[in-house]
């Protein structure tokens, strides 16, 4: 998949490029019927993760976020976990397929042992060894 720049004009857009902006700039605006920002599979990239990253710090909407086959890898988590020890709203969050791997599993486990709010998680299929299991049941 490749990675989609947010940064670009909006005529630069394609139409799904569009439309996963429009749905990033919706959940910044905290818009109260967005409540699932679903970008699975949309190959937003570390650029795109960032940004919703920076968007869930502030947002307090946003129930579920499936990023479920995006470009999410250990850098991403880091940027997406820093959110999550902030945002007290969301409460599902789908990685399945990504690559983040045992070391994202243990950054995203940080987090979770302040984040209250966040419940199901999916994370099938993301090469978690013994490590991550380990770090993720201690941080349940």
């Amino acid at each position: 998949a490749r990675e989609i720049p947010l940064a670009r004009q909006p005529n630069q857009f394609s139409k799904m490029e569009a439309e996963i902006c429009e749905r990033i700039e919706r959940a910044r605006r905290n818009d109260p019927t967005l409540i699932m920002l679903n970008l699975g599979g949309r190959g937003i990239g570390y650029e795109g993760i960032c940004e919703v990253a920076e968007v869930l710090k502030e947002n307090n909407v946003l129930e579920r976020l499936n990023l479920a086959g995006a470009n999410v890898n250990k850098a991403a988590m880091v940027a997406l976990t820093a959110s999550l020890k902030i945002n007290t709203t969301l409460q599902k969050l789908d990685l399945w397929r990504t690559d983040i791997g045992s070391e994202g599993v243990v950054v995203l486990s940080d987090a979770l042992l302040v984040n209250a709010s966040l419940t199901v998680l999916h994370l099938g299929f993301c090469k978690i060894d013994t490590v991550g299991a380990v770090a993720l049941a201690d941080a349940l």
